[in-house]
């Protein structure tokens, strides 16, 4: 058992570079704001709904507590409150001032909009990851290095010594900066694990047929306009290869983790399959794409051994 103790803390502890969770912070920060920010006309459409369609959210009703009633619905000036102040902080958390509060007030920020939306009925699921990492990240020493904050601490540092220019800089690895990426890599793989063996149980080998993909295809086709599914709706020997592919990566992507080397590999994969998807049949899933910075470290070490190699 205790060998088991030690190996799970080397997985989750063991130093890592706190520039690459700083990196995972101005990629998933990043991200949110330019692509994947709650759009401000929908969330005032919804407030304007009618009120027998509101269905609050455990999630919406936790964050809302403080503010009034269980269950209240938000009003629409409430709502451009909390946007707009959710805008600010992500663009704090961005260049990293006061990281940990405003990393935090952009996670709560984005749940409560994000949670709000999906209040009327209607439930997805493409941002869950991305805002379960932006909470980790509040958690996490994600501002002490690439970030202001960092400026902030070795010019008073500078101050106090008297040498700003001879003032230590901040330590390059920490264990605390392991853990978040790691959470990240395995809720990756639990969420494509879970995908992988929902089309098992509902499709059974007929997944692999070809024309079980083909009919998502022509549907989704049909639906958004997509002439890449319509293309691949008339093609069920490579709608069987990219089914195989596509299962296959789903429950297999627990290597990625457990042998970094092939990390690269099914980032690559995993890219050109979200792609794929989303020109086929307009599914947007590239918050996953945005996590697979997650990997990093992997990459890392992937370039230096074909340095080495190459030299």
């Amino acid at each position: 058992m205790r060998s088991v103790l030690r190996a799970l803390d080397w997985h989750f502890f063991a130093p890592q570079r706190l520039s690459d969770l700083a990196l995972m912070r101005i990629a998933c920060v990043g991200a949110t704001l330019l692509f994947f920010f709650p759009l401000w006309s929908q969330q005032l459409y919804l407030s304007q709904a009618d009120p027998i369609l509101f269905r609050p959210l455990p999630t919406l009703k936790v964050l809302l507590l403080p503010l009034g009633t269980w269950g209240a619905r938000p009003s629409a000036a409430l709502l451009h409150a909390v946007w707009f102040g959710t805008w600010l902080t992500g663009a704090a958390a961005l260049i990293g001032i006061w990281s940990r509060l405003t990393l935090l007030l952009f996670a709560a920020g984005n749940t409560l909009l994000i949670a709000h939306r999906y209040s009327y009925g209607e439930l997805h699921h493409p941002e869950a990851l991305l805002i379960i990492t932006l909470w980790l990240l509040a958690a996490s020493p994600a501002g002490v290095v690439l970030s202001l904050d960092a400026v902030i601490r070795r010019r008073r540092a500078g101050t106090r010594t008297g040498c700003v220019g001879q003032v230590s800089a901040p330590p390059v690895e920490s264990p605390l900066a392991r853990w978040p990426l790691r959470t990240v890599q395995w809720l990756l793989v639990l969420a494509y694990l879970s995908a992988g063996l929902s089309k098992l149980a509902a499709g059974g080998l007929d997944w692999f047929n070809g024309y079980t993909l083909v009919y998502y295809f022509a549907e989704d086709a049909l639906r958004w306009g997509s002439p890449v599914g319509f293309w691949l709706a008339r093609q069920p020997e490579l709608a069987s290869a990219l089914s195989i592919g596509a299962v296959a990566f789903e429950l297999t992507f627990a290597l990625a983790v457990l042998f970094p080397a092939l990390a690269p590999a099914y980032v690559v994969w995993g890219i050109l399959m979200h792609g794929v998807i989303y020109f086929a049949q307009r599914a947007p899933f590239f918050q996953y794409c945005v996590l697979y910075v997650a990997f990093i470290e992997s990459f890392r070490f992937a370039w230096l051994r074909w340095l080495r190699q190459a030299a």
